[in-house]
C-alpha cells in the first residue's frame, strides 16, 4: 500500500531451506510420538497424547510424503508445512479426516497414522508396531 517502503518485503535474514530429515529420523519420531502419545492416553493425559499423536506425529507424516513425492514448492511457506497443504499434497490432504479425528479419538488417530505410512512403504519396527495397537486397543 501506498507509504510502505519497498525494502520490507526482502528478509533481512536468509529464509529457512525447507529441507526435510531423513526417512529413518522421520519414520522413528513418528513412531516415538505415537507410543509415547498413546502411553499417555492410557494415563489420562489425553491433551498430551492428542498433541503428540494428531500433531507431531502427524508432522512427521506430511514431511515423509513430502519426502516420498515431493510436492510443487509454489505456496510453500518455508515457516510452516502445513500451510496450503491441501493444494501441495491433495492425496494426504483427503485423508485428514482420520488422521486428525479429534480429541476423544486418539487411539484411532494413531491406528491411523500407522496404516498411512505404511501405505506410504515406511519401514515400521513390528516390535514398535504391536505395541503400539495393543495401546490403541
Amino acid at each position: 500500500r501506498d507509504g510502505v517502503p519497498d525494502d520490507i518485503a526482502r528478509p533481512r535474514r536468509p529464509l529457512p531451506s525447507g529441507g526435510l530429515p531423513d526417512e529413518e529420523w522421520i519414520v522413528g519420531e513418528a513412531l516415538g510420538c505415537l507410543l509415547v502419545g498413546l502411553q499417555r492416553w492410557q494415563r489420562g493425559e489425553r491433551l498430551s497424547a492428542a498433541r503428540l499423536v494428531q500433531g507431531h506425529a502427524l508432522d512427521r507424516l506430511v514431511e515423509l510424503d513430502a519426502l516420498r513425492h515431493p510436492p510443487d514448492p509454489v505456496g510453500a511457506d518455508p515457516f510452516s508445512r502445513e500451510r496450503r497443504l491441501e493444494l501441495r499434497q491433495p492425496q494426504l490432504a483427503a485423508e485428514l479426516g482420520a488422521l486428525m479425528p479429534g480429541y476423544a479419538h486418539t487411539p484411532a488417530a494413531a491406528l491411523a497414522l500407522l496404516e498411512a505410512m505404511a501405505r506410504r512403504g515406511a519401514q515400521l519396527n513390528g516390535a514398535l508396531v504391536a505395541r503400539i495397537r495393543a495401546l490403541a486397543g
